[in-house]
């Protein structure tokens, strides 16, 4: 009987010293949280029951620390060994191997730095990753030009290999081709990040680059320096008349971890929903959203900036052209009223009578409605284009901005014609129907620019306050309001 007594005493003194493990990490603003992490404790002097209790179990958030999600994981060993990783792997343990194929995403493992003891275990981690992760983005003149594909291969590129998660150790890798992106036949200006994550090097070598662009194939090939766990190798890729280049690139030994991407929201576009930074699509409207969408085809179309360019602008610094002019408006008129009331008491001879799907021929103002060609082509004929590229990358501001040097600034922007101005100014003041009205969308106000030339030295405006287009303005010194339009 005394045997038992102080058996079940015993037990019971240990029930009474078991502690929780929570987990807390240094830096935890380096990686996204809340994460789902698989736990692993190798304990010294434990029972079977706290053996199974800490065995590959999933912590999750709790308040400001991380706990066990589904059982009560305590012990009284305060010198077992805690492992962590991410994403977590049902029945793995700390030895155990994985076999992981590209694409791969990133993998993440903690060390113990630090623990204390109050009414719980808490054990201080530090999260690390065991990928490189490479980031490619693309460039071009043209707004137009859609990536169908791209891929990477290199001498160190490998696609496969074994790991253990909750160590981060990479024990063998194999080369077997390449990596492709997961973004496919999507704009290529559109600003978006392709993000590689890759198994390590310790040596630099040859990357191949392989794109797909408008159904034509491209290549240029790099030597990257070493891709270190942990680091962002970063490189801008600009397809132009000579071809693919690598227009510039730089490293970083460490970077967030998990960062959050964009997601597509819906299947088909429609009009009325949002395009969002990076070229992205939402039903509503949020912090991350640029532009309504006004037309698609259910993939691929247009779409107007919520609000206007800060400040105002000039059709250009310098005399250039697109070498496409349009003398008159209508094929008649220099100048008019679009579709005044008869309050207004506008004369016939300055009145224009525009609806969208007027028959206007394209060899007038009001008929040409590719916008997007013309700033291409102005961007390309420009002799300051370098000039305007190197401005707005590095910030570098001249007293007089000019149109083109904004949509630079604005992957898959650019300048809307003279047509495509007048129909935004029909949705907003139609004849008949509801007039355009959507959430964060900004009625236009003043007197606006457009990309339609009337001369070598002129351009068409149009003013919103009053529905007035004309002519004739100084390309270097008119200086009016920039609403853009979107390629996506």
């Amino acid at each position: 009987m005394q045997a038992q007594n102080t058996a079940t005493h015993t037990r019971a003194h240990w029930e009474q010293a078991k502690k929780p493990f929570v987990i807390s990490f240094e830096d935890d603003k380096n990686f996204n949280e809340p994460l789902s992490l698989g736990v692993y404790a190798q304990l010294n002097d434990a029972t079977q029951e706290e053996c199974t209790a800490l065995s590959g179990v999933v912590f999750i958030k709790k308040g400001r620390e991380y706990g066990c999600a589904d059982r009560n994981a305590s012990t009284t060993d305060s010198t077992a060994l805690v492992y962590a990783c991410f994403p977590y792997h049902k029945g793995l343990k700390v030895q155990d191997t994985l076999q992981m194929k590209a694409p791969f995403e990133d993998q993440l493992f903690a060390t113990e730095s630090e623990r204390n003891f109050t009414n719980a275990t808490n054990v201080k981690m530090k999260m690390q990753s065991s990928m490189a992760k490479l980031r490619i983005k693309m460039e071009s003149d043209d707004v137009r030009d859609i990536l169908n594909s791209l891929q990477i291969s290199g001498d160190e590129i490998y696609t496969e290999g074994m790991y253990k998660p909750y160590k981060g150790l990479w024990i063998s890798k194999v080369m077997n081709g390449g990596i492709k992106a997961n973004s496919h036949d999507i704009l290529l200006n559109n600003g978006r990040n392709y993000d590689f994550y890759l198994i390590p090097t310790d040596v630099k070598g040859v990357v191949n680059f392989f794109a797909k662009i408008n159904e034509r194939n491209y290549a240029v090939k790099a030597t990257l320096p070493p891709l270190a766990a942990g680091s962002l190798t970063q490189l801008i890729l600009r397809k132009g008349k000579e071809g693919l280049t690598i227009t510039s690139s730089w490293v970083e030994s460490k970077r967030l971890l998990l960062e959050p991407q964009p997601i597509n929201a819906v299947d088909t576009v429609k009009v009325g929903y949002y395009l969002q930074k990076e070229g992205y699509i939402s039903k509503r409207p949020d912090s991350n959203s640029i532009a309504l969408i006004i037309d698609t085809d259910g993939k691929h179309g247009k779409a107007i900036a919520l609000q206007d360019a800060m400040g105002s602008y000039c059709f250009s610094k310098k005399p250039i052209t697109s070498k496409m002019m349009y003398p008159t408006i209508d094929g008649k008129r220099k100048e008019g009223v679009l579709n005044p009331s008869k309050e207004d008491g506008i004369e016939e001879e300055n009145t224009i009578i525009y609806k969208p799907k007027m028959p206007y021929s394209e060899g007038c103002a009001l008929g040409y409605q590719q916008g997007e060609v013309l700033t291409y082509k102005l961007l390309t004929i420009s002799s300051s284009i370098i000039d305007i590229i190197t401005q707005a990358q590095t910030g570098i501001t001249l007293p007089r901005k000019s149109m083109l040097e904004e949509t630079l600034k604005q992957p898959g922007s650019y300048v809307p014609s003279l047509a495509e101005m007048a129909k935004f100014y029909y949705s907003l003041h139609p004849f008949k129907g509801k007039p355009l009205m959507a959430l964060g969308l900004k009625d236009p106000k003043g007197e606006y620019l457009t990309s339609t030339e009337q001369s070598n030295t002129s351009f068409y405006m149009i003013d919103f306050d009053h529905g007035i287009i004309a002519g004739g303005l100084s390309k270097q010194y008119a200086k009016l309001q920039l609403r853009l339009f979107y390629l996506f």
